[in-house]
Formats: structure tokens, C-alpha cells, sequence
């Protein structure tokens, strides 16, 4: 082996060199590329050993994402992944007067996706082209919530390499975690909303629709803002359509897709398979959100009560029975006009309930504005 270590590897080797010599780590080195029988290079072999003595360098996004908390906002977090998205420069002027630069940049390792924010010298990389789709990156620094989510202001970047031919990868729906960004899908056409036009803060007014898509791995509602919301009119149910530059947030319980200026929905000649999955009322967790279908055994009187702000507000308990068990729904507001139309023994479908540990200490099924109600048989 070459006597000289790459820089990259003497950075690997600082978190190792109280436990190992210099020369130790060259034979590990050694013995680890001809075990992997040539299949890593001399920076992987190296990875694999700190990782064995319990030096692990970086994280992995989706651990990022899945242990945020409160807490953990400003802490210093260290990743490696591939720029999928690289937005324009924008230039400002700072309180003291001087020019400054920030350029949002989206990284993506095998777990996930987040926004990276480089300022001022960091976006000279972009500036130079030095930084490019594709280009593996090392970057530290500090992590904190974002409006489109979790974001990191790097203080430490470091330009790994360039893979050429890298392409962004479809992401399969069920895989989609709250706070990913640059997401790319393919997805069939299942609902579709209204345009509605709103009013900001600032008096300008925008346009936003949602639809709902599915794949094979599950389904998300995407909502569309501003330009993007038109694309509904071209839209159908059925259709299936390839979205790119989403991002994911969690909104009452549950991680839905945004598609703003930067994202791109359009029509593919494909057919995107999707079943809706039943799922057997005693498979029934809480805190996911459910398919089932069963038939009507009992339903209680219409609740009124009235909510914080003033109005009026209704619920109902009704209870389904398949073949695995039984179990309670809460019908919210206009859901409770449902019961209307069935009667006992009437088979019913039930679709995006969420479920929940009730006051008794056993699952309910609450059935709110998401949810959708189904008479199958009188």
C-alpha cells in the first residue's frame, strides 16, 4: 500500500488513533480491502474499520429525521450523501451594511433526503461549478427546523468526489419520511381537489389543491401550491404522474407532500399499480392510520358539544365487526350524517381512519375530515 494516506483516510484514522498505531491501521487497511476482495476502496476500508471500534463519523439522515426533537435544535450533525438539487444563488445585504450569499442545496444518502444551507463562501462551490448534481459530499453543522422542515447550516463542507451518470431515484411512497426534501415519485391518481384561492400575510393572494396518489408501497395526499395547483385541470382520476422536487411534513399526525415553484408534476405513460389494503381489525395498532371494512353491529346517540373557537361540533360511536374482531369509530362533524343510510348489519368501508388508545384503555378508529365512509351492503 501506498505509504502516503489520503487526506481523506488520515481524517478518519484521528478518531482511531488513541486505540491504534499509524502502522496498525495500515495493516487493518490491508487486510480489509482482501477480505472485500477488492470491492471497496481504500476511504470504504477504512469507514469499516472505525465503524467496528464504534467511531462512526457520520449519521445517516432518516436517523437525523427519526431522533429529531426540541432538544437537538443547534446541534452539530455530520453527514455524507449526493447533491440532488442545487438552488440559485441569492445575494442580500447584511445588517453591517457588507454583501452576502445563501444557496439552499438538497444531499441524499440511502435513508433519505435534507436541505443543506451554504452561505456566503460555501456557495462559491455552486458559483464555480465545482458543485454539481451528483457530487458526494461531506458536511457538518448545525441542525435546526426550517419552514419546509429540517435543515443544516454547514460550517464544514468537503467535496468528496464527482460520480458522473448519478440519477435521482424514484422514491416509493411508503419510504417517504417527515422532513425529507427533493423527493421524486411516481404515483397514481386516486383523488383530486378543488383549486382554492387564499389570501396571505402580506395581501397577495395563492392558489393551492391537493390530490392523493398511490404506488404499490401505500398512498400520500400532495398538496400543490400556486402554479403548481393548475396542473389539477389537466389531471384525472386514474392518471398516473411522476412528481419531482416534493418535500414531505407531518400534518395532523401523518406526512403529506408539498410541490411549490421548485417541483414539477406531469403526466406519464404508465400505469402505476396500486391496491387499497384492508386491514383486519385485530392487526389494528394505534397512533397509524387505517383501511377496514366490517359490518355495522351497534352505534350509540349524536354527541354536540362545542369547540374552543365557538362552534358547534358532533360525534357518534358507531362499532364494525370482521372476522378477526370488533372495534369502535368516532364519526367527527358532517361524518355523522353517515349513519343515516345504514342499519344494522350493514357492511361498511372505512378509509384513512386513524387509531388511537380511547378513555376505556382499548383502540378506537377516529373518522374526521380525511377519512372517507362507504355503504357496501344495506
Amino acid at each position: 500500500m501506498n505509504d502516503i494516506l489520503p487526506d481523506e483516510v488520515l481524517e478518519i484514522y484521528k478518531g482511531l488513533e488513541d486505540r491504534l498505531s499509524l502502522e496498525e491501521f495500515r495493516m487493518m487497511l490491508e487486510e480489509k480491502i482482501a477480505m472485500m476482495g477488492g470491492l471497496c476502496d481504500i476511504r470504504s476500508a477504512s469507514l469499516l474499520i472505525a465503524q467496528e471500534f464504534g467511531v462512526t463519523t457520520f449519521t445517516t439522515i432518516e436517523k437525523i429525521i427519526e431522533g429529531w426533537c426540541d432538544e437537538k435544535n443547534g446541534s452539530i450533525v455530520s453527514i455524507e450523501g449526493h447533491v440532488i438539487r442545487i438552488d440559485p444563488i441569492r445575494e442580500f445585504v447584511k445588517w453591517d451594511g457588507s454583501p452576502g450569499r445563501v444557496a439552499n442545496i438538497v444531499l441524499s444518502d440511502k435513508t433519505g433526503s435534507i436541505r443543506v444551507v451554504l452561505w456566503d463562501k460555501w456557495t462559491d462551490l455552486i458559483q464555480d461549478g465545482e458543485l454539481r448534481l451528483g457530487s458526494l459530499l461531506s458536511v457538518s453543522g448545525r441542525i435546526k427546523e426550517g419552514q419546509r422542515g429540517l435543515e443544516i447550516t454547514a460550517n464544514k463542507l468537503r467535496l468528496i468526489r464527482h460520480d458522473t451518470g448519478f440519477e435521482v431515484k424514484d422514491c416509493p411512497i411508503g419510504d417517504i419520511r417527515d422532513g425529507m426534501d427533493a423527493i421524486s415519485l411516481k404515483g397514481k391518481i386516486l383523488e383530486i381537489g378543488t383549486i382554492r384561492t387564499f389570501s396571505r400575510k402580506n395581501g397577495t393572494t395563492g392558489k393551492v389543491a391537493t390530490i392523493m396518489i398511490g404506488d404499490r408501497s401505500g398512498k400520500i395526499r400532495v398538496t400543490l401550491w400556486d402554479e403548481r395547483a393548475l396542473d389539477v385541470e389537466m389531471l384525472s382520476i386514474g392518471d398516473s404522474v411522476r412528481i419531482t422536487n416534493g418535500y414531505a411534513k407531518k400534518r395532523y399526525n401523518v406526512v403529506e407532500l408539498y410541490v411549490g415553484s421548485h417541483g414539477q408534476v406531469e403526466l406519464i405513460d404508465e400505469d402505476v399499480p396500486y391496491e387499497e389494503k384492508i386491514t383486519p381489525i385485530a392487526e389494528i395498532e394505534p397512533e397509524r392510520f387505517y383501511n377496514v371494512v366490517g359490518d355495522l353491529i351497534g352505534f350509540g346517540p349524536i354527541h354536540e358539544f362545542m369547540r374552543k373557537d365557538g362552534s358547534q361540533g358532533r360525534v357518534v360511536k358507531i362499532t364494525i365487526m370482521d372476522k378477526t374482531g370488533k372495534i369502535n369509530l368516532s364519526l367527527w362533524n358532517e361524518q355523522v350524517d353517515f349513519i343515516q343510510n345504514v342499519d344494522l348489519g350493514s357492511t361498511i368501508k372505512v378509509t384513512d381512519a386513524y387509531a388511537k388508545v380511547g378513555l376505556n384503555g382499548e383502540i378506537d378508529l377516529s373518522v374526521g375530515w380525511r377519512s372517507k365512509l362507504e355503504l357496501l351492503k344495506k
